[in-house]
């Protein structure tokens, strides 16, 4: 009776143990069938126990595992009591694969078994991961070994006293052998490969060795004396005592920097010798333009106070033609004597040093046009709007608008109703002046002719003048820092205008 309890209790004990494992246990005969299931063999794959009644193993292994697991159920059925641990797919109920990862024994020689134990697990969200694993991996190492940046991963070695003295190269990439010539280092200390590197390089060790020990990124660039090239480096600590450096040969972009500094410190010297010579040349230019412009006045005085001498007593016993050359004579002098005077305004402000004074520009004007109109015949008319007063040479700016208003009211002077307007606009970067008449206007493909001396754009016939003025305006107007220019339609009138720094504004 005891005996009959005990046998009872080991059936209920391995029933349980069986029935209640996660494990799939399943048995099959020697023809392939299967001939029982554990009840995990059924949440693995889908199928009760009968579902699989004249079914064989085989059938539910894929496609693409089956040549390899008949090969190894062949061989086991030739071995009695041997096993094999096998990984292979098998196919769901629903259709979806599974992997599985089991033994199988043979005990077709137990007559109380006559069957291949097989005992096996789902495997899939492991395989799953192993997959991502090694796709990550593959991943890494083809970004490792495709980087162009030098790679190395280093162990940092310190001395009793916490100073940097050698690092180990754990790893490194295709590049990092390319950019420093050096190979097979994985396993080696650094001062093994370069003996002196810690003398001649001992920098880099300092930055190496702060950067394992306080974990803080750090980027430099460095020439490497042992390797004798210039190096971009960015280094960083994945963990203590241990770094990464990322690097790129930087040599011939820093070749090319000093090749650019020098080529620049070069040009700096020809502009400043190229400055000092027009500088010079213009200093002496103006000194010859005054001298001679000066040496002209008395003979060309000479010339007109005879001709006006011969024309008011000898006029009535002359020839009529004779009288006709002396009076072309005296114009001829006449005009030469105002070029003489505008090459000598030219010459003295281009000399002169600039007298900063506060002028109000609307009263300045004012005064100006009163200036011509009591020396000038005219009947044109000004319109002025308020302007701003600045801080400028007086009489030098007085000069800019003394010759912008004469040749607006020169230009205008055929007109019925000659008028002149003068405004001002204040900008982001400068304040403006205009000076607007009625007048001829010019043809703007010419504009480039506008400032230059002798540069006339209307004959000499309709409208006099030395081609001068002009150029006087814009030598006082850029001595101030300002700029100049104008806009013009023919027969409709012309705008020219000149500019001050903000600076110049008085508050």
């Amino acid at each position: 009776m005891k005996h009959f309890l005990k046998s009872e209790h080991h059936k209920k004990y391995f029933k349980a143990l069986i029935e209640d494992n996660g494990d799939a246990i399943a048995l099959i005969d020697r023809n392939g069938n299967i001939i029982y299931q554990s009840p995990a063999a059924e949440k693995i794959g889908g199928y009760t126990i009968h579902e699989n009644d004249g079914k064989t193993a085989s059938q539910f292994i894929h496609p693409d595992d089956m040549a390899e697991f008949g090969e190894m159920m062949r061989m086991l059925a030739e071995k009695p009591g041997n096993s094999a641990t096998k990984q292979f797919r098998i196919i769901h109920k629903d259709g979806h694969e599974i992997w599985v990862e089991g033994t199988i024994s043979n005990q077709l020689h137990d007559h109380a078994i006559n069957a291949f134990i097989t005992n096996y697990r789902d495997i899939t969200e492991r395989k799953l991961t192993e997959t991502k694993l090694k796709v990550s991996e593959q991943l890494y190492r083809s970004l490792f070994e495709n980087m162009l940046n030098g790679f190395a991963y280093c162990q940092m070695h310190y001395d009793d006293h916490g100073k940097p003295f050698d690092f180990t190269y754990l790893a490194t990439n295709t590049a990092f052998e390319t950019q420093t010539g050096l190979h097979d280092v994985v396993g080696k200390r650094v001062t093994e490969i370069i003996p002196n590197i810690s003398e001649k390089d001992a920098t880099i060790f300092e930055i190496y060795g702060r950067v394992a020990d306080t974990g803080q990124p750090e980027n430099f660039e460095t020439y490497f004396e042992s390797l004798q090239d210039w190096y971009w480096i960015s280094v960083y600590s994945p963990a203590k005592s241990y770094f990464v450096a990322v690097f790129d040969v930087i040599t011939k972009r820093k070749q090319a920097e000093a090749s650019i500094t020098k080529l620049n410190a070069e040009l700096e010297e020809r502009v400043l010798a190229r400055t000092i010579e027009l500088s010079e040349a213009n200093k002496a230019l103006e000194a010859f333009s005054y001298s001679a412009s000066h040496d002209l006045k008395a003979p060309v005085r000479a010339i007109m106070g005879f001709s006006k001498i011969i024309l008011s007593e000898y006029k009535d016993k002359i020839d009529p033609e004779v009288g006709e050359l002396l009076e072309y004579i005296d114009d001829s002098a006449k005009h030469m004597n105002e070029i003489i005077i505008d090459l000598l305004a030219l010459a003295k402000y281009g000399r002169e040093e600039l007298r900063f004074t506060s002028v109000d520009m609307t009263r300045m004007i004012k005064d100006v046009w009163a200036s011509i109109s009591h020396s000038t015949s005219h009947n044109a008319t000004l319109d002025i709007s308020e302007l701003p007063a600045v801080t400028a040479d007086f009489s030098m700016i007085e000069q800019v608008a003394t010759n912008l208003i004469s040749n607006a009211i020169k230009y205008s002077s055929k007109k019925e109703t000659p008028m002149v307007r003068i405004w001002s606009e204040r900008t982001q970067d400068e304040l403006i002046f205009y000076f607007r008449d009625n007048g001829a206007g010019f043809d703007m493909k010419h504009f480039d002719r506008l400032f230059r001396a002798f540069q006339r754009l209307h004959p000499s016939a309709d409208f006099d003048g030395t081609g001068v003025g002009l150029t006087l305006v814009k030598k006082i107007v850029e001595k101030h820092g300002g700029r100049v220019g104008a806009d013009a339609k023919v027969n409709e009138g012309a705008t020219f205008y000149f500019t001050l720094p903000l600076e110049s504004i008085q508050n």
